[in-house]
């Protein structure tokens, strides 16, 4: 009996195996996500999860690694090493193939600082240069050999072409010629074994007409060539014959460079295929929105939130619940009534611990912790086998004795039932023997039981630990509580189900008194526990309300000040308004008293000046809180606060470069300004808002982006992925010189470029904004970035 189908069968392996192909995006990749290899190491396993985290960050950020079109051509390069000549078709496959393994390699190395890890698979890719121009250049859009290319070919090809239509005109000529008349069946042109011919009625006289290449069906057609065309359908037969000998050559040509190419051609495709792997892992984890667990070889499990992987892909509510081992406490014993979630529990483990070795994210919340486990052994569901004559019974016992020879230091163990099928005293204490003589060998065990002596175990061998099941009202929660030795609940279940109440009494009378007495003992206890579990998420409840009134609490505290800053913009921008309306109507009246210079027409003017200047006073919003004197500290970091003496407002420096320069934000705004323009902050206004900058003295220009050759950045001829690379290195370089926009050029074209740019855009962290240039600045062919977080 095979142990790990025994196990992959019992733990639905192959459901995740064909939920993780389904992720794959490759052919290869799809087969190998079928067949999937666990990892044999530790460090396989670190490798792994390394890539996964790599795919993780590129695909969440908008991108998507290159891997469609490549296909699976290996067949068809091992053909081409053993000599064979690949038809037009596999030649197709084989070139596209080295393209997308070409862009694969260039397109992770132009990102290697994120994914070191996938760099260093894509580094067994090597595609020859030569071979990928010479396959480049070999077909046209058609997919048909390129006659610009293979001039030969092409020349043959033009010739044919022109001889054809050579022939035709004649053709057509000699239908329109009086001679034919009555000879003819009908007046039209085909073509019979390769070359073109006439419809000519059988009775008709053909002397001297031509060659006859067949006849109709009813025998009353004959198909005749017209011996003006004989010579040169001749020719075209030969032409024909020669573009198929040019064809046949180049196909030899090229079979022959990929067979010379076959080995670093097949490792490239393994290095994409375990690059789509990863894909497929990344795609699988983050179907169940899983996570990456810590691992070790020190057999510990702390699965927290754990999940059942194959009951969350079929769309089930699963309860999570958080499941435990460690070299202190090797073996866990799982108790409680049927279907209350025991094997699920069971499986989960198990599941778990080849999910590490496939390297694929867990359902388990942040914190989880899975060890290396090898071999991971489990004796789950009916194994009786019809074939060997073995009871139920006698087929678990053959699987146990499997498992002890097989079970080493490093193994996970999985028992469903253990014991079950035969006399419950012999059976259990069968059982707890082959449970001692596994933990003893050194491995992880997780066991489900309803044997009250297994139950017990934790009680006299401080290496077992307990959960059970939860039960409330009768009814399953499907919650595992550790450190619990739950009881089976036979009768309590019962008793939900309706089961007559004397059937209950009497087989409550009929069990002995010890265990009558334990099983009363244990329903107390969990009715105990129930009673303070269901106190426990009460008071979780009230925290939660609390926690959630508080929310809104600060919720409202922000709009309320969002609006109160909201209502001083407005007073400042109404005193604006109302000061220039004021200041225009002083000059009026100096104008009119410099062209009426009277005495009386003076004291009117001042008197008026006097009252505008009086209402403008009132109308003022309140000055900012006059700050304490304070020096700028000796040594100014990123973060600190400081007050800007020409702006008369607080701000935090943003960086200083080496020539005393400080870069501050204020506001919204950042701005450049000289170390001795600044100084410290007073204690008295720590933590004050500074005041509003729509005032007219602190309103800063807006950014007017000016288009030079200095910040524009030329992507005409870049393929999207080449414009991506470059447009984004040409923005940290802007970045770093402390530039806020730049434009990029990459016309109209076909419009590829210019909309999958501006879908870039939406999507770059380092993009604040941006929008299609104005006429003034260059129109449509240019995008305006305006650069920041």
């Amino acid at each position: 009996m095979d142990l790990h189908h025994l196990t992959s069968r019992a733990l639905d392996w192959g459901v995740l195996t064909s939920a993780l192909a389904g992720h794959a995006r490759t052919v290869r990749g799809h087969r190998e996500a079928l067949e999937l290899q666990l990892a044999d190491s530790i460090v396989e396993v670190e490798r792994r999860f390394q890539t996964v985290s790599e795919v993780w960050l590129v695909e969440s950020e908008g991108e998507r690694i290159p891997l469609s079109g490549l296909g699976d051509p290996q067949d068809l390069i091992d053909q081409a090493a053993r000599g064979v000549v690949l038809e037009l078709e596999g030649l197709m496959q084989v070139r596209n193939g080295t393209i997308v393994l070409d862009r694969l390699k260039k397109w992770l190395e132009a990102r290697a600082e994120k994914v070191p890890a996938l760099v260093e698979i894509v580094q067994a890719i090597y595609v020859c240069p030569e071979l990928l121009s010479e396959l480049d250049a070999a077909f046209d859009d058609a997919g048909e050999l390129c006659g610009h290319h293979w001039t030969h070919l092409g020349h043959l090809r033009t010739h044919l072409r022109r001889l054809r239509e050579s022939v035709r005109w004649t053709l057509d000529q000699v239908l329109r010629s009086p001679q034919m008349d009555g000879i003819l069946q009908d007046h039209y042109i085909t073509e019979r074994e390769g070359r073109f011919v006439l419809p000519v009625r059988a009775g008709a006289p053909r002397k001297g007409l031509g060659i006859v290449h067949g006849t109709s069906q009813s025998g009353e057609t004959l198909f005749v060539e017209p011996a003006e065309v004989v010579a040169k359908s001749n020719e075209i037969r030969e032409t024909e014959s020669a573009i198929q000998r040019e064809i046949r050559r180049i196909l030899v040509l090229l079979s022959g460079k990929i067979g010379g190419q076959a080995t670093p051609l097949q490792e490239g495709l393994k290095a994409a295929t375990s690059v789509d792997l990863a894909v497929a892992r990344a795609g699988l984890g983050q179907c169940w929105n899983g996570c990456i667990p810590s691992c070790g070889d020190e057999g510990e499990v702390r699965l927290l939130e754990a999940r059942h992987p194959v009951l969350v892909l079929r769309g089930i509510d699963v309860v999570p619940n958080d499941l435990r081992l460690n070299r202190a406490q090797p073996a866990l014993v799982l108790s409680g009534p049927n279907t209350g979630g025991k094997t699920v529990a069971l499986k989960t483990v198990g599941l778990c611990a080849m999910l590490v070795r496939a390297g694929i994210p867990l359902p388990v919340d942040e914190g989880s912790r899975m060890d290396f486990m090898d071999p991971v052994l489990a004796d789950i569901g009916d194994v009786q086998t019809v074939e060997g004559d073995l009871s139920t019974f006698s087929g678990h016992l053959l699987v146990l004795n499997q498992i002890l020879d097989g079970a080493k230091p490093g193994a996970l163990v999985l028992l469903d039932e253990v014991g079950m099928g035969t006399d419950p005293g012999q059976g259990a204490a069968l059982a707890q023997a082959f449970l001692e003589a596994l933990v003893d060998q050194g491995v992880r065990l997780v066991v489900t039981t309803h044997y009250a002596p297994l139950r017990a175990l934790g009680a006299v061998d401080n290496r077992f630990g307990l959960a059970a099941v939860e039960v409330e009202d009768g009814r399953p929660t499907y919650r595992v509580l550790e450190g619990q030795a739950g009881a089976s609940h036979a009768f309590a279940i019962a008793s939900g189900l309706q089961t007559p109440t004397p059937i209950i009494e009497r087989a409550r009378a009929l069990m002995d008194q010890s265990s009558r007495q334990l099983t009363e003992m244990v329903e107390l206890l969990e009715n105990q526990r129930g009673e303070n579990a269901a106190e426990r998420r009460s008071i979780l409840q009230e925290r939660a309300d609390l926690q959630e009134a508080a929310e809104k609490h600060r919720k409202a505290t922000r709009r309320l000040a969002d609006r109160r800053e909201h209502l001083e913009q407005e007073l400042v921008a109404d005193f604006e308004r109302r000061l220039l309306a004021q200041e225009a109507r002083v000059k009026r009246l100096i104008a009119a008293l410099q062209n009426d210079p009277s005495m009386q027409d003076a004291g009117k003017v001042l008197d008026e000046v006097r009252r505008v200047r009086h209402q403008v006073q009132e109308s003022k919003p309140p000055e900012p809180p006059p700050q304490e004197e304070r020096p700028l500290p000796a040594i100014l970091a990123v973060g600190d606060p400081v007050w800007v003496n020409a702006l008369k407002c607080e701000a935090s420096i943003l960086s200083v470069d080496s020539r005393g320069r400080v870069e501050v934000q204020v506001g919204g705004a950042r701005m450049k300004v000289k170390r001795r323009d600044l100084s410290g902050v007073a204690r008295s206004v720590l933590g004050k808002r500074s005041p509003p900058l729509s005032m007219p003295e602190r309103t800063l220009p807006p950014m007017v982006p000016v288009r030079t050759d200095g910040n524009t950045c030329d992507l005409r001829g870049c393929r999207l992925d080449e414009a991506i690379a470059k447009t984004e290195q040409y923005c940290d370089q802007m970045l770093r010189n402390g530039h806020d926009f730049v434009f990029l050029l990459h016309g109209h074209g076909t419009g590829v470029l210019k909309s999958g740019m501006r879908d870039w855009a939406r999507l770059s962290a380092q993009v604040q904004r941006f929008r299609p240039a104005e006429h003034d600045e260059g129109g449509d062919a240019f995008t305006v970035i305006f650069l920041g977080p």
